[in-house]
Parts: C-alpha cells; sequence; structure tokens
C-alpha cells in the first residue's frame, strides 16, 4: 500500500472515530448516564463515592435518568434529623429507593425528634412530587412514646408503589402521610406502637389491603383516617389499640371491607364523610370487639356496614347529628361481660340514635345477655330499624 493510500485510511479512520465519539456524546446528553434498558443501581455510605444518602441524591435530582435506576439502601441504621424532602424529579418513574425486601428490618430510617411542641410531625423523610418511583424494603421508626416524628410523607402529587409486606412503620407519633392529591399503593403493612398508623389528607389516595395496626393503648391516637376528599382502601385491614380505629371525616371515603378492630374507644367512624365496611355471610373474622362504640357516624357521615359484626362491644352502634348506618343483617353479641369495656355495661344500649340520626340493622341477630330494655333508644328525631 503506497503512502498516500495509508494516509487516506488513517483520514478516513480518524473520521469515523470522530463521529463515533460525536455519537457517544449526543446519546450521553440525551440519556445521560442512566440508559434505558439497563438497571444502574447507586448506593451510598463506606467504600463508596457518596458518604451519605443526601449526597448521592444532590448528583442525580437534576440529570435525565432515562433509564432505570436503583438507590440501594445499605443494611444498618440510617438517622434522619431534618425534614429530608426528596423530589420532584422529571425521571420519578425510573427510580427505585430499595431497602432490603426480603427483611425490611435490616435497613432502618430512624426518625429523630424535631424538638418542642411546635415541631411534631416535622422531621420524616418525604417523597414530594415523585411520580412512579418505588419505596420499598424499609423499617421507618421513631423515639417510641417521647416521638414527635413522622415516619415517610407521600406529597404533592406523588404516586408511590410499595412491594407487598416490605414497610414496617413503628413508634412514630405519625408513621405515614399521604397528602396533595399523591397515592401509595401496596399491601400488608405492618405498623406498631405508633400514635397514629396513616392519614391521608387534601385528596390524598391509600390503597393498602391485609395491613395490620397496633397503636399504644385505646386512650390515644387514630390508627387510619382519610380527611378532606382523601380517600383509602383498607380491606380486610387489623386494627388494635387506639382511640379511634378507622375514620372518615370531612368529605373523604374510606372501604374497609371485611377488616378487624378490637380494643379501641371507637371502631368504624364516619363525620360528615362516607365509610363502606361490609362484610359477608358466613364469615366472622371482621367487624369490631371490645369496643367503647363499635359503629360510629356523627354531623351527616354515612356508614355501610352490612353483615356487621359487634361482640362485647359497649354500645354496637351509634348516629347523630344526621348522621346515618345502614347495617342490614347485623349480628350483636354480648356473650362475656367481663369483656366488655364499660364497668356496668347494662347501663348502655346496643343501639343508639341521638338527634336526627337514622340505624337500619334489621334483620338483626342477637346473641345477648343484656336487658332487652336496653337494647335500643332513639332520640329527637331519630329512627332505629331492628
Amino acid at each position: 500500500m503506497t503512502i498516500e493510500a495509508l494516509s487516506s485510511a488513517a483520514a478516513a479512520l480518524q473520521e469515523v472515530v470522530a463521529t463515533f465519539q460525536a455519537e457517544t456524546d449526543r446519546l450521553k446528553s440525551l440519556f445521560g448516564s442512566y440508559p434505558p434498558g439497563v438497571e444502574t443501581v447507586l448506593t451510598f455510605g463506606d467504600g463508596t463515592d457518596y458518604p451519605e444518602f443526601w449526597d448521592l441524591w444532590e448528583t442525580i435530582k437534576d440529570k435525565p435518568v432515562t433509564g432505570p435506576l436503583r438507590i440501594q439502601f445499605p443494611a444498618g441504621t440510617h438517622f434522619i434529623d431534618r425534614r429530608m424532602i426528596v423530589g420532584p424529579h422529571p425521571w420519578a418513574q425510573n427510580i427505585r429507593f430499595i431497602g432490603d425486601t426480603t427483611n425490611p428490618e435490616n435497613v432502618k430510617l430512624h426518625i429523630l425528634n424535631g424538638g418542642g411542641t411546635h415541631k411534631k410531625k416535622i422531621n420524616g423523610f418525604e417523597l414530594n412530587g415523585m411520580i412512579g418511583s418505588e419505596f420499598s424494603g424499609f423499617q421507618i421508626e421513631g423515639a417510641g412514646v417521647g416521638s414527635d416524628a413522622l415516619g415517610l410523607a407521600i406529597t404533592n402529587g406523588s404516586q408511590i408503589y410499595s412491594q407487598d409486606g416490605t414497610l414496617i412503620v413503628k413508634d412514630l407519633d405519625l408513621g405515614i402521610w399521604v397528602n396533595g392529591a399523591a397515592y401509595l399503593d401496596t399491601k400488608e403493612m405492618t405498623f406498631t406502637g405508633c400514635e397514629n398508623g396513616i392519614w391521608a389528607h387534601d385528596g390524598g389516595l391509600v390503597s393498602m389491603p391485609s395491613s395490620t395496626f397496633v397503636g399504644r393503648g385505646r386512650t390515644t391516637g387514630v390508627a387510619i383516617k382519610a380527611a378532606d376528599g382523601s380517600t383509602i382502601q383498607c380491606a380486610s385491614c387489623q386494627v388494635s389499640e387506639f382511640k379511634k380505629g378507622i375514620i372518615s371525616t370531612t368529605g373523604a371515603h374510606i372501604g374497609s371491607e371485611q377488616s378487624f378492630i378490637q380494643n379501641c374507644e371507637s371502631g368504624f367512624i364516619s363525620s360528615a364523610a362516607s365509610h363502606w365496611s361490609y362484610g359477608t355471610s358466613g364469615l366472622t373474622d371482621y367487624g369490631t370487639s371490645q369496643c367503647d362504640i363499635g359503629y360510629e357516624v356523627d354531623a351527616g357521615g354515612n356508614l355501610y356496614v352490612n353483615w356487621a359484626h359487634s361482640e362485647n362491644d359497649t354500645t354496637a352502634f351509634y348516629a347523630d347529628s344526621g348522621g346515618v348506618i345502614w347495617a342490614t343483617n347485623a349480628k350483636i353479641i354480648q356473650n362475656d361481660t367481663n369483656l366488655v369495656p364499660a364497668a356496668v355495661p347494662d347501663d348502655h344500649y346496643h343501639i343508639q340514635a341521638d338527634e336526627f340520626a337514622y340505624i337500619h340493622t334489621a334483620p338483626t341477630t342477637w346473641d345477648t345477655t343484656r336487658d332487652p330494655l336496653k337494647q335500643s333508644v332513639a332520640g329527637s328525631g331519630s329512627l332505629i330499624v331492628a
């Protein structure tokens, strides 16, 4: 080959290399460091480029994450001493926050107290505007009875998915807050020792069937609350040891079909809202047990609880101030006065409707030792059909 031919070939090769480099730069500009079809895994801590989670987040918060990205939290306890706000991110649907999905207790997010009565529920981990992200495999915890912290906040239109049974929430003032048209989709969460379990406000939406809530005792806290136009689906949930079990208020809606509430001051509650908690004929593992009031409405609230079960509650059904309880085929059981919360159960009625309220439980099945004269009482403008 002549010198001229070699020179020409070298020039052509240089042109190919330059073209390739230009295309590589263009692709990097288009896709950043996260190409489609291949999951990128980033972690933080000892031996990595990022000492803390926040260092990692700062490097990606403004980058185009055009392919799947998993942010892997290492095992251990990660202390959070402020409201850690993650998002918004325009590529949130490609971002997964993952702890240990097999043993969530191995990756703890420990929320420290904010300090002072004006800083309650300030500290926490917040997903803000993260539309389509995953958050799985964590134990979110606080300081216990003295905690003033919020665990997980899902806000500003976030849409968060969590793998079934991979979120454990413990010992916080409020476990999870879903607010501002945000959405949480999961199953089988576990809450223990929290003052309050999960609240949804301002159009928040939660789907969390088969979750379990154990509080700090029947004198404090709310397990599940939907307010201000929010919706919570919590079918087949188990609730115990709260002041209020499952409550919908101010235009909200709750579906708690076949859920069970035990040892709370009030069980299923609706106040100026709607609440559905249907049972099914033949099933017995739902309803209320050992509550001061099993099913309660006021302020024009509606509670639809066909096939409702009330077992050893002081009062099974209570309605006031224009509230309506529709509980066709209800079953009221009082078979052990030692289990009824009131010291003198016969001082109370099984069914009570106060001002301008309506309760329908017919046909009612009665299995009770209480004085028949204490079965039901209707106040001014009220009606009971039992």
